[in-house]
């Protein structure tokens, strides 16, 4: 699923910048450049930046959508709810999408300055463009601040806790340009920013403003990641796209150059090519002695909870999984059972004596996973049903199982 989505991301971003750029053959560069990046391997073996994927699928769309032009109230009303309804199905992806207002903003400011060709800047288009836009502004302030930086949102999990001061953002820009350049180049926080603003400088000097506003939003996609704790480049996809667009935007305002800078895009391609096979080789899979760990597990856990039925109760009595993943046995029982309303116990919660579990209640199933991952049976010494009260005092026994009934792997 994640793959297919790149897929399609790919082909969407190569749709977009040629919206943006004017020019087949850059976006087709710019869009090469993103179908594959070493720094992007999260997203190519990790199904957990999904969410980072589909936020990306999601905000291509809705720049899309904003890009047509419906000519009837009905297709203006609904291209209108289009936008709205990505807007929001990007930002409960991932946060990174809160940047979309000022992506759409650009968007339309260029339209209506007659930027893009073929664009009919009047005054209904104009207004229908305002609604979009104070629209999503709206959905997305109150994900802001409803979702992110209110009490019991994002902002409060540490790793997005938000640090904001330039030295953060200084370390956090330097490592997203960084992991650009495969580390190649020692980008320091003053090198990095110094860079982005004598390049500002300059478009503002020439007077190029749609590079300007583009390279502008490569900084304003990136703010997500800004002040937090670092992350990789996958997570700053909508940072390298704009970076990239705003680079195919400098080079194609060169229509009228020598025939020889004519093949300049296809070079550039085969350029990238070349360079990711080489600095972009990585080895799959990854995760190996995690992926280990967990299939071991999940296994004994399939095996041991074969005959647990609905709202049972359960209990880990040991689990090496719960330093880093707390949760880690608990969905490989929910989804090893697809059972309803089951009761799990897990080590901290024995021996913090939770209190919602009733004194005396008998588990149906004690389980303990070994420091190798193995899944053995508990009962109690005289094998009676285990109690909070003997799991507390680890009065049980959990037998290993005999090497002829363990499975092989």
């Amino acid at each position: 699923m994640c793959l297919a989505l790149i897929a399609i991301n790919t082909a969407l971003c190569f749709l977009l910048a040629r919206f943006l750029i004017g020019n087949t053959l850059w976006a087709l560069a710019v869009a090469w450049f993103l179908a594959y990046h070493g720094s992007f391997w999260g997203m190519y073996c990790n199904t957990g930046v999904i969410f980072d994927i589909l936020a990306v699928t999601c905000y291509s769309l809705a720049l899309l959508t904003a890009s047509w032009k419906p000519r009837t109230l009905p297709a203006n009303c609904g291209r209108l709810l289009l936008i709205l309804l990505l807007a929001a199905a990007a930002l409960n992806s991932k946060e990174i999408a809160v940047s979309l207002p000022a992506a759409l903003g650009v968007l339309l400011l260029l339209e209506h300055r007659s930027a893009a060709p073929g664009v009919d800047p009047g005054s209904r288009r104009l207004w229908w463009n305002l609604a979009s836009l104070l629209l999503v502004a709206g959905v997305t302030a109150l994900f802001v601040f409803g979702r992110v930086l209110a009490q019991g949102g994002i902002e409060g999990v540490p790793g997005y806790h938000l640090a904001l001061s330039a030295t953060q953002f200084g370390a956090n820009w330097s490592g997203f340009l960084s992991a650009l350049f495969y580390d190649k180049v020692a980008w320091t926080p003053p090198a990095a920013v110094g860079v982005f603003v004598a390049a500002l400088a300059v478009l503002a000097a020439l007077r190029w403003f749609r590079e300007l506003l583009f390279l502008l939003l490569s900084v304003v996609s990136f703010l997500p990641m800004a002040f937090i704790l670092p992350r990789g480049l996958d997570a700053s996809f909508l940072s390298v796209f704009w970076l990239m667009v705003a680079i195919g935007c400098a080079f194609n305002r060169t229509p009228h150059s020598p025939s020889w800078l004519k093949p300049l895009p296809f070079a550039l391609i085969l350029a990238v090519t070349a360079s990711q096979a080489t600095l972009g080789r990585i080895s799959f899979p990854q995760f190996q002695q995690e992926s280990r760990a967990i299939q071991l597990a999940y296994s004994g856990i399939r095996a041991a909870t074969g005959e647990v039925r609905d709202r049972s109760a359960l209990a880990f009595v040991e689990d090496p999984f719960a330093p880093r993943f707390p949760w880690a046995t608990t969905f490989m029982v929910l989804l090893a059972t697809q059972k309803d309303g089951l009761s799990i116990v897990r080590p901290e919660d024995i021996a913090a004596r939770r209190s919602d579990v009733p004194p005396g209640q008998a588990y149906d199933l004690v389980l303990l996973v070994t420091k190798s991952y193995d899944v053995l049976r508990c009962t109690g010494l005289e094998g009676r049903p285990l109690t909070m009260e003997d799991l507390s005092a680890k009065s049980y026994v959990c037998p290993a199982a005999a090497p002829s009934s363990k499975r092989a792997f």
